[in-house]
């Protein structure tokens, strides 16, 4: 296995890609009790709209496939793989996001045969047409309960007030339209395509014997031996236009307090770039907006707000945006006063300021490395983006304070939506 250090951090990795072009990436926890393998495919809810061949035809990707395919690859034949994880005492689960879709689970003893379940599971697809319809059916009543859960109508209507191209307007699960036309050939045509070990990866993280693991991985026997790649196209959505669809929108339902969101739709920045960039915005909203930003007393003493302003930076494929929400029955006041922050004429922080903060981010990266699991996966997170987790702290120590000035800029600069969601009809 090659080996990588990063001596300022004392952290190391070692990456071997096995025969088949799986790519493995092994972090060291020596003295930890607790193990984790997460393994992912760059298959999810952005690939929707793309191609896949069923019976000698181009047929397009329906909305929720990702998700979909992510619910059954957990059957294998005729058992269970989240059983046969709990017989060994694992636990484990799943997730979809744009751009992925992981499977991981977690354990203290017997790691290889729970490895050898997560490689079973995730080499072959086993669903039967009964078994999908009834996949389907469990999926639509999913659906169905978030659609009205507040939080979630919130996301999904900043995303498709904001975008008019990207996909990130439609929801991960789909519509119960979308989910009710995909079948077998579907999911099989998508898992022959995007589970090709080319288009994997696998991180594991515990305390384990590098020489073992190497031996074990190089004597895979899972996967089908393929002649070529398979071909994914890089996906593309630079004909997103910078302004917003819609100014705003308010919806009525029956909630207690009203839940109000702003999306800044900022300009997508290159790959190379995006760490920094995301940093920075840390870095900025954390001096404004976190438990002890500069407006959080004073704005709870007014109840402007009732709590912090949360806040959320995503940064994806020809994405790059800030949401800002809050539950309060004063939305429109506390909406302004957002907003007033980003006129080109608060920008306050000084240099103290700015090192304190920094201190503060470094602090908490520190803390999350001696997290086995949420270390995991996010060094799955950045790899899938082409990005090295354990740089983090050393690009937070290139950062300027102008470059900070510069981030709120391009807040100030930002066309934004702003969606409420609020029981009267006033």
């Amino acid at each position: 296995m090659k080996y990588k250090r990063y001596p300022k951090i004392n952290e190391e990795v070692y990456t071997l890609t096995l025969e088949n072009k799986l790519k493995v990436y092994y972090i060291p926890r020596t003295g930890f009790q607790n193990k984790i393998a997460i393994i992912a495919t760059r298959f999810g809810s952005l690939h929707s709209n793309q191609t896949v061949m069923i019976d000698g035809k181009s047929k397009k990707i329906p909305f929720g496939t990702a998700h979909f395919l992510e619910h059954r690859m957990f059957s294998i034949k005729d058992k269970d793989a989240s059983e046969l994880f709990l017989n060994l005492g694992a636990s484990s689960n799943a997730f979809t996001s744009y751009n992925t879709t992981a499977y991981y689970f977690k354990c203290n003893d017997r790691f290889y045969e729970n490895l050898d379940v997560l490689f079973e599971m995730i080499s072959s697809f086993d669903s039967t047409s009964k078994q999908i319809e009834n996949e389907k059916q469990i999926i639509i009543e999913e659906l169905k309960m978030y659609q009205d859960e507040p939080a979630t109508k919130l996301l999904n209507n900043l995303f498709k007030n904001g975008y008019q191209y990207h996909l990130i307007n439609q929801d991960i699960g789909g519509t119960i339209e979308s989910v009710e036309s995909i079948d077998k050939k579907m999911l099989e045509a998508c898992y022959k395509k995007y589970y090709d070990p080319s288009n994997l990866v696998l991180v594991i993280a515990g305390d384990l014997n590098v020489d073992e693991l190497e031996k074990y991985l190089n004597n895979l026997k899972v996967f089908d031996k393929k002649i070529d790649k398979p071909n994914i196209k890089k996906l593309s959505f630079k004909n997103e236009p910078l302004e917003v669809i819609n100014d705003r929108t308010d919806i009525y339902q029956d909630i207690s307090l009203p839940l109000y969101g702003i999306l800044f739709k900022l300009k997508p920045v290159n790959t190379k770039l995006q760490q920094k960039a995301y940093l920075q915005m840390e870095i900025l909203l954390s001096y404004y907006f976190d438990a002890s930003g500069i407006y959080t007393e004073d704005w709870l003493k007014k109840k402007i707000i009732n709590n912090s302003i949360s806040f959320y930076h995503g940064m994806n494929i020809d994405l790059n945006y800030l949401i800002l929400y809050n539950i309060n029955d004063k939305y429109d006041i506390s909406i302004n006063h957002i907003l007033d922050v980003f006129d080109k004429k608060h920008f306050t922080m000084t240099e103290s300021d700015f090192k304190r903060i920094k201190n503060k981010l470094i602090g908490s990266l520190i803390k999350e490395y001696g997290n086995v699991e949420e270390m995991a996966k996010e060094y799955l997170h950045y790899l899938i983006s082409d990005m090295d987790y354990f740089k983090e702290i050393t690009i937070l120590n290139q950062i300027t304070l102008e470059d900070i000035y510069e981030t709120y800029l391009e807040i100030c600069n930002a066309s934004h939506c702003i969606v409420i969601e609020r029981k009267d009809a006033k």
